[in-house]
């Protein structure tokens, strides 16, 4: 996470933890979803 909020991503703990587990975020923030992934 730490990583991901160095580059300006503003998902939250609770957000990160929903892509974890499978889930999608909105639209508006699936560029950041992307970025969670690919760390």
């Amino acid at each position: 996470m730490a990583t991901t909020a160095i580059e300006g991503n503003v998902l939250s703990e609770e957000e990160i933890t929903l892509i974890y587990k499978g889930k999608s975020l909105p639209i508006s923030k699936q560029y950041m979803e992307i970025e969670v992934k690919n760390v």
